[in-house]
């Protein structure tokens, strides 16, 4: 339940960012197609800014629906036991790896504030902003991760491993020859 309701949560927040990239986007089209002289370099920072915080709020997403990076062609060789294993393992990799981006993402974030950077653009937008989508979103995956790795080792359940049937390819050529008369 609060899974399906912080799903739907960040998928609203992606959402909204990516739309307010868009949106972003097609007015500077507009306003370069339409007043030339008054282009800037700000609107592509910002697009730039949001879709960055959009893509690091959607990863942790996907970690909960298993949507992230996964070898699935091995996983689905394996025996249930076999497939939990991997399963624990992968969830470890992947809390490790979150941990590590989070920590050094923060001290980015920090190091940004403390000096006070400024972007080059005409805006000069402090990059702590575009710096803070590291440990914002792999606090969020680091989540993920160490709730999936406690409901692999100490709630186990089958339905917890999705894996992906691979399907084959069809042969276009062969089915072209069976519709010939």
């Amino acid at each position: 339940m609060i899974s399906k309701s912080w799903n739907r949560l960040e998928g609203w927040l992606t959402g909204l960012l990516a739309l307010f990239a868009l949106g972003t986007a097609i007015f500077e089209m507009l306003v370069r197609l339409a007043i030339p002289a008054w282009t800037s370099d700000g609107p592509e920072e910002i697009i730039v800014y949001t879709l960055v915080w959009a893509l690091f709020v959607c990863a942790s997403t996907l970690a909960s629906e298993q949507r992230h990076v996964r070898a699935d062609i091995l996983l689905i060789r394996f025996p249930q036991q076999g497939k939990r294993f991997a399963e624990s393992i992968s969830a470890l990799a992947g809390l490790f790896f979150s941990v590590m981006l989070l920590y050094y993402g923060a001290l980015a974030a920090m190091e940004a504030w403390e000096l006070d950077e400024r972007s080059v653009s005409m805006l000069r937008l402090p990059l702590w902003i575009y710096y803070a989508c590291l440990p914002v979103g792999c606090f969020l995956l680091t989540l993920r991760y160490a709730i999936r790795l406690i409901s692999l080792i100490f709630c186990f359940q089958p339905a917890l491993i999705v894996t992906h049937e691979i399907l084959p390819v069809p042969d276009t050529e062969k089915s072209e020859r069976e519709s010939r008369p």
